[in-house]
């Protein structure tokens, strides 16, 4: 949530964003926030007008707080109202140096680069117009402690509804424009309510009130890629080094390693099935009952399956085509009500590709290792990849940096050749 104070600190960040990439396009450029005027389209300094002419309530957002007032019309909680910004974009400068193009190129690339406001990319820009703007208030804003992210995104706008929007602006000639949708800034109200609900014991905690959330989950700290059974999760956020810190996944506490106050670190065994799962972070807080300690929020992860071919895993009947089976052990194992398929694809050029093998019912669940059979296959050593409710496994990639095939994958690969 954000004080009265948000909608100003987006467009003052969202003209940060662009100052910069105006900037590097066109020497001298500037950004200049209301609407478009005569006076800007008669001039000659390239400009990039960023004008906010219209909010809306964010559909998603709009009812997810209780009501603030109960039958009586007093207080109950505070009032809050999650919108959704819209940006007029306008370019001006000398056609003849096509500024407007090369301001309106620069700018769409660094709205697509950056589309979501970062906590520094907020703090930056408001202690830079604090600064030239001598607004010390816009400081104050919190903004950049908000749970949830402002994101940027383009709007579609047909040239009629750009025909009725510039003709709010009154004998304005029409400049090249651009319309933007920051999405979603929750306001709430200061408010506070002296009338409490009765309680049969009152105890003091002493808990953390600084941020405490998380904002990133993956397979390494802050690298790309899915996470895998028997690997680590790295999990990003703000306020995880205190003492007494707990991690949850799926609500259940799990063992983590912290790396810093800004980073932990878990190991995944076979207890999570494939799929998606939630991680929440829980505050310590001294004698407090297990439902009233704080709670970041939740952050979701795409748990992969992990699959090896144990020796002999291929038996054919050496014949051709080849009809046999392929064993595969999975990490985690397979339950009951998971879908899982198997695709084959040629290490040749101009093989087979895209062959899908459904598995053997297993004697029993969970089963760590099932059996695909195959019928009417080339002669010919394919690459093995598993699907568990769509969730694709890994391939394996050469890690030998002196190895010809170095960042190449190599495996898991079925044998049909010997």
């Amino acid at each position: 949530m954000s004080d009265h104070r948000a909608i100003a600190a987006v467009t003052a960040t969202l003209k940060a964003i662009i100052q910069e990439a105006a900037s590097g396009a066109v020497s001298q450029s500037e950004v200049r926030l209301g609407a478009p005027t005569t006076a800007l389209a008669e001039g000659t300094t390239p400009t990039v007008n960023l004008f906010l002419f219209r909010t809306t309530p964010n559909a998603a957002m709009r009812n997810v707080h209780l009501p603030t007032r109960r039958s009586d019309g007093s207080g109950r909680s505070r009032a809050q109202t999650a919108v959704d910004l819209h940006y007029i974009l306008t370019f001006y400068g000398s056609a003849a140096k096509f500024e407007p193009e090369r301001l309106l190129g620069a700018v769409s690339l660094a709205l697509e680069e950056r589309p979501v406001m970062t906590p520094a990319m907020i703090e930056s820009a408001l202690a830079a117009a604090a600064l030239a703007e001598n607004l010390p208030l816009l400081e104050q804003s919190d903004l950049a402690e908000a749970e949830s992210r402002v994101r940027i995104a383009p709007a579609t706008v047909t040239l009629e509804e750009f025909t009725k929007i510039w003709s709010i602006f009154f004998q304005v000639p029409y400049r090249i424009s651009v319309a933007y949708v920051c999405s979603h800034v929750v306001v709430e109200s200061d408010e506070r309510f002296a009338d409490v609900l009765p309680v049969a014991r009152a105890d003091v905690l002493a808990g953390p009130i600084a941020g405490f959330a998380l904002s990133w989950a993956g397979p390494d700290s802050g690298g790309p890629g899915p996470v895998v059974a028997g690997g680590k999760l790295h999990l990003a956020g703000k306020g995880l080094g205190r003492s007494g810190t707990t991690l949850s996944l799926d609500g259940a506490d799990t063992p983590f390693e912290t790396l810093s106050d800004t980073a932990v670190r878990a190991t995944l065994g076979n207890g999570l099935k494939v799929g998606i799962h939630l991680a929440q972070a829980v505050a310590p807080t001294p004698a407090a009952a297990p439902h009233l300690r704080r709670r970041s929020n939740t952050i979701p992860f795409a748990l992969h399956p992990s699959i090896s071919l144990p020796a002999g895993a291929v038996s054919h009947d050496n014949a051709e085509p080849r009809t046999g089976t392929i064993k595969v052990d999975f990490s985690p194992p397979v339950e009951a009500d998971q879908d899982v398929t198997l695709t084959l694809d040629s290490r040749t050029v101009g093989g087979t590709l895209g062959v899908v093998l459904d598995p053997q019912l297993p004697g029993a669940f969970p089963a760590a290792q099932l059996v695909f059979p195959f019928a009417g296959l080339a002669k010919d050593r394919y690459l093995v990849r598993a699907h568990v409710d769509g969730f694709a496994s890994l391939p394996e990639l050469e890690t030998d940096i002196a190895s010809p095939q170095y960042g190449e994958i190599v495996g898991p690969e079925a044998d049909l050749v010997a």
